[in-house]
């Protein structure tokens, strides 16, 4: 099993500039596009405020978790890309 800890960074700002509603719709977003990379079988959970956990219960390997990883962060970027936003 392997768990990964994901935090937005400045997430607060999202918060204080655009209003709680558009805070609440970034994290619905995130969390649509952390099920688009995760198997079937794996775990998003959101901890609090701005940070999700996800359970991998059948990982076969440190190279699979980081390939995984690089999944999430690469569709993240390029959403943010799509978006403008920098």
């Amino acid at each position: 099993m392997a768990v990964m800890f994901l935090d937005l960074d400045s997430f607060k700002n999202v918060n204080d500039t655009l209003g709680h509603t558009i805070g609440d719709r970034l994290l619905q977003s995130l969390a649509q596009r952390l099920g688009a990379c995760v198997r079937e079988g794996d775990t998003i959970a959101r901890w609090g405020g701005d940070e999700f956990t996800v359970l991998l219960p059948r990982i076969r390997s440190t190279d699979d978790t980081i390939r995984l990883a690089q999944r999430i962060f690469d569709a993240l970027k390029n959403r943010l890309k799509s978006t403008n936003i920098n």
